[in-house]
C-alpha cells in the first residue's frame, strides 16, 4: 500500500500520545472500580521517565556513539584524530554524514591535559569548513571561512569547565561547560578527482591537536584512517542507549539548563558516582521505553515536513531555527529550552553550526512531489536546476530511512556537483537518479538505493548564496520515473554492471562479467590469497624442514652422528626450547637411509615425529617403552614388508623424521645426562651386523640456525619438500592450495617475476598473520586464568588439533610458529607427571612485553612442582632464547633464585640489573619485544585445580 507523508505523521502523533480515537475521555470512579497498584504505577513512571531521558539525552549518546566506533574500529582514544582517507562510503554509518568531503574529526577531553589546542592552517592550499562543539554538540565556535579565523587560519583554545587561567595571546578562547566534545572538520575537495582528493586529505592532516601545556613543543598529531572500517555510530533504540548515557552522566558535570533530570535519571539507575546495573525487570522496561521513544521521535519526524521551504513543496530545513539559535548560545534565552526538538534533529543528524547559513545550508525530504514516502524500491529523478547558488559545491545524497546513515553496501551514497563525468542537461540543469538499478547511460548521475526499505534525501550548498535564502532559486521536488521493484528472496542481487568494492581493492563489471583489469587483478589476489593461507597451512612442516636443514648444515649429515646440548643456550636459534634440559636430536633421513635403528637407553624422555610434528612413537614412561628403553625401527612411507619383530616400530607417512629426546640435570649439573644420551645408537637396518660407530656433536656454544624465513624463499623450500616427501604426505585438498600457487610434485617451481614479487609479499602478511595468531590469540580456549593475562602455549586440547570435529589450522599455526614438536602427552592433565607450559606475552596492563622497560613476575610460595620449574625469556621476532650478552636468558628453580621471607620467588626483567637482584634477574634489550615461558615439571594438582597460580607481570620503576 503506497504510503502518504501527512496521513502517516498524523496517525503516528495521535496513537503513541494516546489521545482517544472516539468518543469521550472519561475519569475512572475510585470508588467503584479497582485501583493500579503501587508497583504497577512505578513501572509506569519507570517507563515514562525512560522515554523522556532517550528524547533528552540524544544529543550525547548521538556523540558518545560516535566516540564509542573510534575507539572499537580505529582503537583510537581522545585528544586523537580520527579522518577518511578518501571519500567516505557506506561505511560511514553515522547519522546522514556528507560523502563528498573529506572527514575530520577530533575527539577531546580536557578533563585530565587541561586546555587543548586545535591549529587550523590558513586557506592557502585548501580550505576547512566546520565547527567545535561540546559533549551536547553545542557549537563552541565555527572554523575557516564561517570562523573567527575568517580563511587566516588560528588556534583554537578549548577551555575545561571553570577554567580561570590567563589565556596567552594569539589563541582563540573557546569556553567549554563539558570536558569532552569534539569537532567536524571537513576538507573540501576542489573537485572528486583522486588527485584532488589526495590535496585535501594532505592539506586536512595539516591540522594539529595538542594540550596548552604542550605548546612550545607539541607532539606529533595523531591521525587514525578509519575509511576501511564499518564505523558505526548509528542510535541503538535499547539498553545500550542508556549504558552510554549513564558514560556521559559520570564523566561531565551537570550543567545548570538540566539539573531537573537529576532526579528523572536516578530513579532508572543513573545516577552519578553509583554503577549502572539494572536488573532484568528494569532492562525489560529500559528496553520497551527506547523503543517507544523512537517510534514518538520517527512520528515527530515526519510531522516536521509539514511547513515545507518551499511552498506547497517537500523540501525542509533540518532541525529548527529555534533549535540552532539556541545550540548556538547554549540556550541562553531561558524562556526556550526545545529539547523535543532537539531530541527529533538528532535522532537523524549530528553537529550544529554557530553561524547558521554561513557555511553550510541543508535542504531534507523523505517525499516525493505527489506526498509519497520515497521508497528503495522505485526509480526517481531530481532536476537540479542551473546556477545552484554555492561557492564551493552542491551535492544530493541519499540515506536509509530506518538509521540515518548511507544505505549498506551501496555502490556510492551520492552525486555532486564535483563528481567526475557529472552529466549535465543542454540548459546546464542536471537530472540526478535515486533508485535500486541505474538507466542505461545514467550511471554517472545515479545513487543507488535499497528494495528493502525507504529512504531520504538530503542535498547540500556549500557556500550558499543569497538565490537559496530569498528563493529566487527554487529546487525542485523529486519526481517518480518507474514502479516499485519487488525485493524477493528469488531474486538475488546479482553483480551486473558496476565497481564491487572491496577491502582489497575495486574490481569493474559490466553486464555480469569482469573487465580485462578486473580479472587480472581478481587472479593475483586469489594466488595472493591462497599464498597466505598456504604459509600458515604449512607452518608445521617448514618448521620440520627448516629444523633438518639446519641440523644438516651444522653437520649432522649421517644416521650415525647425533647433537647433544649439555644446556641450550642463546647462540643457537631454535624455536622456544628449555634452559634447563640436556637435549639431544637426529633427523633421520628414512629416504636416504631406508628403515633405521634407533637404540635408546632407559630414562630419556623424548620421541619421533612426522614432517607434520605428528607424533610417531614416544620414549619415556609415557611412551610405548614405559621409560625402559629400547629398540627402535622407522620404517619409510614406501616400505611394504612386515615389521620386524623384538623391535619397537613404527612406520612414518614421510621420509624425514625427527628424533628428540631430553635428560634432566642432575644438582644441577648436565655430566649424568649427557653420558646417558650418549649410549644412543642409531644406523641404517641394512647395517645392524656391522653398525659404524657413533660420531656425538656437541652443539652448545654454536651458532646453529633452525628457523623458517618469512621471504620468498619459503615457498622455494616448501617445492623442495614437496618434491622429496612422498605424494601423500600432503593431503589432496593440501595438494590443490600448492598448484594453485604453482608449487606440484614432478614440476618444476619457476614462478615468473611478477609472482615471485607477490609469493614474497603473501610471505611477509602470512608471517604477519602468525604472529597475531600467536601473540594476540583470540581463541577462548587460550586463557589460562579469568583474571590473569597468562595463556597457554599449547592450545586445542588434541595432540592432532581436532578435538572440535575438525583440524584447527589456526591453533596449530600459533603452536608451531613458536615452538616445535607435540605429542598427546603434552594435551594431558596428568597430576605429578610430564610437563605443563604457560605463555605470557603481555604485562598486567594488556601492553605487550617491551625490553626496554622494567618488570617484575611474583610466584607465591609452593611452586607446584615435583620436579623442577623455569622461567625462559625469548625473543619476539625469532621466537628463539633472547641474546642478551648472557648464556641462558632464564631463571629456574636449579639457578638459585633468592627466595622471599614467605617462600615467594619475584623474577626481575630489564635491560638493567637492579642492585641485589642479580640472581633473580633476566636482562632484556631496549627496542625488542620479548616473551616468557613458564614450565612445570611434573606439576601437582594445585596447579591443575588453580588453587596456586602466578601474578601477571607487572611493570615497576626499576
Amino acid at each position: 500500500m503506497t504510503k502518504f507523508l501527512g496521513s502517516i505523521s498524523t496517525l503516528a502523533v495521535v496513537g503513541l500520545l494516546g489521545f482517544p480515537c472516539q468518543g469521550e475521555q472519561r475519569e475512572p470512579n475510585p470508588q467503584t472500580e479497582s485501583s493500579v497498584t503501587a508497583v504497577e504505577l512505578t513501572d509506569r513512571m519507570l517507563q515514562r521517565r525512560a522515554v523522556e531521558a532517550v528524547i533528552w539525552g540524544m544529543p550525547v549518546v548521538n556523540y558518545d556513539l560516535m566516540y564509542q566506533a573510534a575507539v572499537r574500529g580505529a582503537k583510537g582514544d581522545f585528544n586523537q584524530i580520527i579522518y577518511w582517507s578518501r571519500l567516505p562510503d557506506w561505511k560511514i554509518q553515522t547519522l546522514t554524514p556528507n560523502p563528498d568531503s573529506i572527514y575530520l574529526m577530533p575527539f577531546i577531553n580536557t578533563k585530565d591535559v587541561g586546555p587543548i589546542v586545535i591549529e587550523i592552517p590558513p586557506a592557502d592550499e585548501g580550505s576547512i569548513t566546520g565547527t567545535v562543539m561540546d559533549v551536547w554538540q553545542c557549537a563552541l565556535e565555527d572554523v575557516g571561512p564561517a570562523g573567527l579565523d575568517k580563511r587566516e587560519g588560528g588556534k583554537y583554545l578549548i577551555l575545561p569547565p571553570g577554567y580561570k587561567d590567563q589565556v596567552p595571546a594569539g589563541y582563540i578562547a573557546l569556553p567549554s561547560d563539558t570536558y569532552e566534545g569534539y569537532a567536524l572538520l571537513r576538507s573540501i575537495p576542489k573537485s572528486g578527482s583522486e588527485s584532488d582528493v589526495a590535496k585535501a586529505v594532505a592539506y586536512g592532516k595539516r591540522i594539529k591537536l595538542y594540550p596548552l601545556s604542550q605548546a612550545a613543543k607539541p607532539a606529533p598529531t595523531t591521525f587514525l584512517d578509519v575509511v576501511d572500517v564499518v564505523y558505526d555510530g548509528t542510535i541503538t533504540y535499547d539498553l545500550r542507549f542508556f549504558e552510554s548515557l549513564n558514560r556521559i552522566v559520570q564523566a561531565e558535570p551537570w550543567l545548570e539548563r538540566d539539573k531537573a533530570m537529576i532526579d528523572q535519571l536516578n530513579s532508572i539507575g543513573i545516577e552519578k558516582g553509583k554503577p549502572f546495573n539494572p536488573d532484568q525487570k528494569t532492562q525489560h522496561i529500559l528496553n520497551d521505553a527506547a523503543r517507544e521513544a523512537h517510534a514518538w521521535l520517527v512520528a515527530r519526524y515526519e510531522a516536521s515536513f509539514s511547513s515545507p521551504y518551499y511552498q506547497r513543496g517537500h523540501w525542509a530545513l533540518p532541525g529548527s531555527r529555534e533549535l540552532l539559535e539556541g545550540q548556538a548560545t547554549f540556550f541562553a534565552n531561558p524562556d526556550v529550552y526545545p529539547v523535543d526538538v532537539r531530541g527529533v534533529t538528532f535522532s537523524y543528524a549530528y553537529f550544529t553550526p554557530k553561524h547558521l547559513g554561513a557555511g553550510s545550508s541543508y535542504l531534507l525530504t523523505i517525499a516525493d512531489k505527489d506526498g509519497r514516502l520515497l521508497d528503495g524500491g522505485t526509480t526517481y529523478r531530481l532536476n537540479v536546476p542551473s546556477n545552484v547558488p554555492v561557492t564551493q559545491y552542491w551535492s544530493a545524497t541519499v540515506y536509509d530511512r530506518a538509521t540515518h546513515a548511507p544505505i549498506r553496501n551501496a555502490q556510492w551514497p551520492s552525486r555532486s556537483s564535483h563528481t567526475p563525468g557529472l552529466q549535465k542537461n543542454s540548459d546546464g540543469s542536471v537530472d540526478i537518479y535515486f533508485g535500486p538499478k541505474a538507466s542505461a547511460g545514467k550511471e554517472s548521475n545515479w545513487v543507488p538505493t535499497s528494495t528493502d526499505g525507504g529512504f531520504e534525501v538530503l542535498f547540500r550548498f556549500y557556500g550558499p548564496e543569497k538565490p537559496l535564502f530569498d528563493k529566487t532559486w527554487k529546487l525542485p521536488d523529486i519526481e517518480k520515473v518507474s514502479d516499485p521493484v519487488v525485493s524477493t528472496k528469488d531474486s538475488p542481487d546479482w553483480i551486473g554492471t558496476e565497481t564491487i568494492k572491496t577491502r582489497e581493492g575495486d574490481f569493474q563489471f559490466k553486464n555480469g562479467y569482469p573487465t580485462p583489469e578486473a580479472t587480472e587483478k581478481l587472479y593475483e589476489l586469489r594466488t595472493f590469497n591462497r599464498a597466505v593461507e598456504s604459509y600458515l597451512h604449512f607452518v608445521t612442516i617448514m618448521s620440520m624442514f627448516y629444523m633438518q636443514k639446519g641440523l644438516s648444515d651444522f653437520g649432522l649429515d649421517a644416521a650415525n652422528k647425533f647433537l647433544i646440548f649439555e644446556k641450550m643456550d642463546a647462540l643457537s636459534l631454535f624455536l622456544t626450547p628449555n634452559t634447563e634440559s640436556v637435549y639431544g636430536m637426529q633427523f633421520l633421513d628414512l629416504k636416504r637411509d631406508g628403515p633405521t635403528i634407533v637404540e635408546v637407553p632407559a630414562g630419556l624422555l623424548g620421541g619421533f615425529s612426522t614432517m607434520w610434528q605428528q607424533s610417531l612413537i614416544g620414549i619415556g614412561p609415557t611412551g610405548v617403552d614405559k621409560g625402559k628403553g629400547g629398540k627402535f625401527l622407522l620404517l619409510p612411507p614406501d616400505y611394504k614388508a612386515e615389521p620386524l619383530a623384538d623391535y619397537l616400530s613404527a612406520k612414518s607417512p614421510t621420509y624425514g623424521v625427527w628424533l628428540g629426546v631430553r635428560g634432566f640435570l642432575v644438582n644441577g649439573k648436565s655430566d649424568q645426562a649427557v653420558a646417558q644420551t650418549k649410549t644412543i645408537r642409531i644406523y641404517p637396518l641394512a647395517r645392524a651386523e656391522d653398525p659404524p660407530a657413533m660420531t656425538f656433536l656437541n652443539g652448545s656454544g654454536k651458532a646453529i640456525n633452525t628457523i623458517f624465513p618469512d621471504t620468498y624463499e619459503y615457498f622455494e623450500s616448501l617445492a623442495t619438500l614437496v618434491e622429496k616427501e612422498p605424494v601423500d604426505a600432503i593431503p589432496p585438498s593440501d595438494r590443490f592450495l600448492l598448484a594453485s600457487i604453482g608449487i606440484e610434485k614432478a614440476k618444476s617451481f619457476m614462478p615468473d617475476t611478477k609472482t615471485k614479487q607477490l609469493l614474497a609479499e603473501a610471505a611477509r602478511a602470512g608471517a604477519a598473520m602468525a604472529r597475531a595468531n600467536t601473540f594476540a590469540s583470540r581463541d577462548p580456549m587460550a586463557k589460562v586464568y579469568p583474571d590473569r593475562r597468562w595463556e597457554w602455549a599449547f592450545v586445542g586440547g588434541s595432540a592432532t588439533w581436532d578435538a572440535q570435529g575438525y583440524v584447527n589450522i589456526d591453533n596449530r599455526a600459533a603452536w608451531n610458529y613458536a615452538a616445535t614438536g607435540n605429542s598427546p602427552a603434552m594435551v594431558q592433565r596428568t597430576v605429578g607427571s610430564g610437563s605443563q607450559y604457560l605463555m605470557a606475552t603481555r604485562d598486567a596492563r594488556g601492553a605487550f612485553l617491551d625490553g626496554g622497560k622494567n618488570y617484575r613476575l611474583h610466584l607465591p610460595p609452593n611452586v607446584p612442582v615435583k620436579l623442577f620449574w623455569s622461567v625462559v625469556v625469548y625473543d619476539a621476532l625469532s621466537r628463539s632464547e633472547l641474546q642478551n650478552g648472557e648464556e641462558f636468558p632464564s631463571v629456574s628453580q636449579y639457578t638459585g633464585p633468592v627466595a622471599n621471607a614467605d617462600g615467594s620467588v619475584d623474577v626481575y626483567f630489564g635491560p638493567q640489573v637492579a642492585i641485589g637482584k642479580e640472581k633473580n634477574w633476566i636482562k632484556t634489550i631496549a627496542g625488542k619485544g620479548w616473551f616468557l615461558c613458564l614450565r612445570f615439571y611434573r606439576p601437582t594438582e594445585a596447579f591443575f585445580n588453580q588453587t596456586w597460580k602466578p601474578d601477571d607481570i607487572v611493570e615497576v620503576n626499576s
